[in-house]
């Protein structure tokens, strides 16, 4: 892997977008996916909206499903194979190689039929890999985004805010299980890492900014760029978009519990060749075998 995050890195490819992400956290690449394929997807996931996702709606709290609208569903890349063109037939994808040294393929996804509405938050926690920053996340819009609708929220520049070890350290050591392990969902380090980070933000006097992009841009930022979902000022509007969180093959990722235990940076840990992939044009799927409904329904791929 190319450790393209190390202070001696020298970017040398005198592309705008990688220039960008180094300098700011996030890069905006234009047209990356065919207007074709996204109606394609589009049309796909209206039928199994119909079909399917109509049947659990009942089971959904109201940010989970609001006027007809599902807020996340997981994974449905695996479920609709015209999902599957929106990663792999994706130029912005050649940043992402770039900065891995190899091809990028995909560890998960989500689709968003209106804005997410999360508060500003740092992937890291959650997507932790060895050696760390094996992490990309791919945010392509699916139409048009309406400053209403809850658009994409980043704070330029946050990324330069390193996380030393001591820090990591200090905040995982405020909550640990019985047989004093972290806990890899716990709720409190997640909340703690988040508001500490916000903070020195503030101190820098870096400012959150809404993004508003067309059908067909992506938006790749940072591992550790701080991003969010702006606030929904009209329920009416949809925002449509398929966020890809990408890795290298067979880079395993972690959660919490590796996270704020830095001493697991200095472990040996290879790649995990026990990851079973599928292959579309060219570009690899992490699968699962099952697609979820808001985190919360769990339903078989081949059913």
């Amino acid at each position: 892997m190319n450790y393209w995050f190390a202070e001696e890195f020298q970017d040398k490819s005198n592309n705008i977008n990688i220039s960008e992400i180094l300098e700011n956290g996030y890069t905006i690449v234009k047209n990356s996916v065919d207007i074709v394929l996204i109606n394609e997807f589009l049309g796909d996931y209206e039928m199994l909206k119909k079909n399917t996702l109509d049947n659990y709606s009942h089971e959904l709290d109201s940010e989970d499903y609001c006027n007809g609208m599902y807020r996340r569903i997981v994974n449905l890349h695996s479920k609709l194979s015209s999902a599957r063109p929106l990663f792999s037939s994706n130029t912005a994808l050649t940043i992402t190689d770039y900065f891995f040294g190899e091809s990028t393929s995909l560890y998960t996804s989500l689709f968003y039929e209106r804005g997410s509405g999360q508060d500003c938050h740092r992937d890291t926690p959650y997507f932790w890999t060895n050696p760390g920053y094996g992490y990309f996340g791919v945010w392509l819009a699916l139409e048009d985004v309406e400053p209403d609708a809850g658009p994409l929220v980043v704070i330029p520049k946050n990324h330069k805010i390193i996380d030393t070890e001591l820090f990591r350290n200090e905040i995982g050591n405020m909550e640990r299980l019985e047989n004093g392990q972290l806990n890899p969902l716990s709720a409190l380090l997640w909340q703690e890492y988040q508001s500490k980070v916000m903070e020195k933000c503030k101190a820098g006097c870096l400012k959150a900014k809404e993004v508003i992009i067309n059908k067909g841009d992506t938006i790749i930022w940072h591992p550790q760029l701080m991003h969010g979902g702006a606030k929904i000022r009209n329920n009416n509007l949809s925002r449509k978009s398929f966020v890809m969180h990408v890795t290298p093959k067979y880079m395993n990722v972690f959660a919490q519990d590796k996270y704020f235990d830095a001493s697991f940076d200095s472990e040996n840990i290879s790649r995990d060749t026990s990851l079973d992939y599928s292959k579309h044009h060219d570009r690899l799927f992490r699968e699962t075998g099952v697609w979820a409904i808001a985190q919360k329904i769990f339903l078989p791929v081949q059913e």
